[in-house]
């Protein structure tokens, strides 16, 4: 049983995949919890109504972005099926 425990370990040392998820987990773990110290800095030095207003910009500017670049996409689709 020993053996094969072993065996079994050194197959997932081995797995290049597995390395690369459990890299994967760790950095979306990180980038989530500095997301969330990043939420409450902010609140506490905005305060409630500035954090609403920060809030209110990021949409504002979503919706210029989405206007801006709204007809890229299809036309380069356009373009691209046409040669």
């Amino acid at each position: 049983m020993n053996d094969f425990i072993q065996y079994i370990l050194k197959k997932l040392q081995e797995n290049n995949f597995l390395k690369i998820s459990i890299k994967n987990f760790y950095q979306v773990l990180l980038r989530f919890f500095i997301g969330i110290l990043n939420i409450k800095i902010m609140s506490i030095w905005l305060g409630a109504n500035g954090f609403a207003l920060m809030g209110q910009f990021g949409n504002f500017v979503q919706v210029a972005v989405s206007l801006a670049g709204g007809g890229i996409n299809q036309g380069v689709t356009k373009l691209i099926s046409s040669l």
